[in-house]
């Protein structure tokens, strides 16, 4: 309950009394409530849909659409490094540096046609583990090609 008080007063200006004005809050404090909690849900919601955009539904690792975007990135953090390094105090920030590597699975259509495709992406799933194994932290591991 919200009250608020204010003074009634005479034609001399003196206090004769107050009006008090309440007014009940709780219909609006549920709907603060309800609106907090469907607020976490849609980020839920919102996360999950990002991590279906972004990730290989086989693998889980990062898919082709997100590398194009993360390199874009990269790419454009390099040159900017590249275009303004002699303002720069160091240049061996190693932070400003990036390296690619791909890989390609020799005969793994044949491990398709031969074996099937859940043998298939048994391998795949294998080689990303071993991949995963290997790499730093901080490094990004994405599916370029289907195959």
């Amino acid at each position: 309950m919200s009250e608020s008080k204010l003074p009634i007063c005479d034609e001399s200006g003196e206090i004769v009394g107050l009006l008090g004005i309440g007014r009940d809050i709780t219909v609006r404090r549920e709907a603060e409530v309800l609106l907090e909690q469907a607020t976490i849900e849609i980020k839920a919601l919102n996360a999950h849909l990002t991590n279906l955009v972004d990730r290989d539904g086989l693998t889980g690792i990062y898919n082709r659409r997100f590398f194009n975007e993360y390199f874009e990135i990269e790419l454009q953090r390099a040159m900017n490094f590249l275009k303004h390094r002699n303002q720069l105090e160091s240049t061996t920030d190693p932070d400003l540096n990036f390296g690619l590597a791909m890989i390609d699975i020799d005969y793994f259509k044949h491990i398709n046609d031969t074996y099937g495709h859940l043998v298939g992406d048994d391998v795949l799933k294998q080689v990303i583990n071993i991949i995963k194994q290997n790499i730093f932290s901080r490094d990004v591991l994405c599916r370029y090609g289907g195959d």
